[in-house]
């Protein structure tokens, strides 16, 4: 077991099913298409656009401000607090220094617009964020930017340290770049070293009150089940959130009966567990946990040719969600993205409203599902 300084974990993946061009299903006659065709890409998070990056001759530069983590783990691509990173101001603000910033290129493919951002490019692994920064400003000057003297930064020795960039974004007119430390010997991001005392110290009571009867293994609602037509000013989508707190629920299968000639050609899901998230493995008290088609979460999504078929399967999960509701008192939720073509917004919800929710193994007590919503129409 490797020891982790996270204060509490997460994982996401996003995936992208292909378009009937190159599906690798066949494109023949009326018998020769496969019923169901399974997800095919791997994004990072965010919807990917369909620009690709130019070979410019010229790189479009902007100034950006670089931060990083105090608590030591890597974000997800939801906008933070800025205290949760330094370098601070005396008041423990943001600063826009000299010794902060560098810069990105603007016209980098970035992911589209967000609730939170204008565009991004989100990587745990840091790799497709370089892609975007043309300049970075040193560690040590980084540190030489913060201000607030709670902050006890010039102790680092940075001699073995390096920064992992995992987010490159635009937010208000202004670029920020959000990075966090770890060993240069560090490879899987398990061992990232202390940062900032001060501010754990005073989340400590995230974790303290946290114990095993926060959340009991079985009861009403530990398996909850929210599908909702969504409303967004361009377009509109379908969320499914399925919530998992208990191991006695080794699979949740939702139905929606919503013809595969009706789905775009992408969808998206994600793993989520205690609002954080991070891209491929989590961390909790030292136990590492794959997700993605390995242990302990399986997120199957098959476009069939009369419904959409969403597989959340936990069978292999058992000691995983126990170590969720132990340390966080919560389990795991799975959200799925599904996007509607050919269809009013009206016809889709006729579907939309008729979907259906089963738990394995049969007999399942615990499931909590009130029907579809939608935000065009009510539930």
């Amino acid at each position: 077991m490797k020891k982790v300084l996270f204060m509490a974990i997460a994982a996401i993946a996003m995936i992208s099913c292909s378009d009937d061009s190159t599906s690798g299903q066949g494109t023949g006659g009326q018998g020769g298409q496969s019923k169901t065709e399974p997800a095919t890409q791997v994004y990072i998070q965010g919807n990917k656009t369909a620009a690709t990056r130019a070979a410019a001759a010229k790189v479009n530069k902007k100034g950006a401000y670089f931060f990083i983590r105090l608590d030591n783990r890597i974000a997800g691509a939801e906008d933070c607090k800025s205290g949760d990173y330094f370098p601070q101001d005396v008041f423990g603000n943001t600063v826009w220094l000299p010794y902060n910033k560098g810069y990105i290129d603007a016209d980098y493919a970035y992911y589209s617009r967000n609730d939170d951002y204008d565009k991004y490019v989100y990587d745990s692994k840091g790799k497709a964020t370089l892609d975007a920064i043309v300049e970075q400003p040193q560690l040590k000057s980084i540190i030489k930017a913060n201000l607030n003297p709670k902050l006890k930064l010039k102790d680092i020795d940075i001699e073995d340290l390096y920064v992992i960039w995992y987010m490159v974004k635009k937010q208000k007119d202004s670029w920020h770049v959000d990075g966090v430390l770890t060993k240069k010997t560090n490879k899987d991001l398990s061992a990232i070293p202390g940062v900032g005392g001060d501010i754990k110290e005073e989340n400590k009571d995230l974790t303290d009150k946290k114990d095993d009867n926060t959340v009991p293994a079985t009861g009403d609602g530990n398996v909850e089940v929210d599908i909702h037509q969504q409303a967004h000013k361009d377009w509109s989508e379908i969320k499914t959130s399925i919530h998992v707190r208990d191991e006695a629920a080794k699979k949740v299968v939702v139905e929606i009966p919503l013809a595969k000639e009706n789905v775009a050609e992408q969808d998206d899901f994600a793993i989520r567990t205690w609002d954080l998230k991070i891209d491929t493995k989590v961390y909790i008290k030292g136990t590492e946990y794959e997700f993605g088609t390995t242990n302990p979460v399986q997120v199957i999504v098959e476009h069939q040719s009369d419904k959409v078929v969403i597989t959340a399967d936990c069978t292999a999960a058992t000691e995983y969600i126990q170590a969720l509701r132990k340390e966080y008192g919560d389990g795991v939720t799975i959200e799925v993205h599904t996007y509607g073509k050919g269809l009013t917004d009206a016809q889709v919800w006729e579907k939309v409203k008729k979907s259906t929710v089963r738990v394995e193994p049969a007999g399942y007590k615990h499931l909590k599902y009130n029907g579809a919503t939608s935000a065009y129409f009510g539930k």
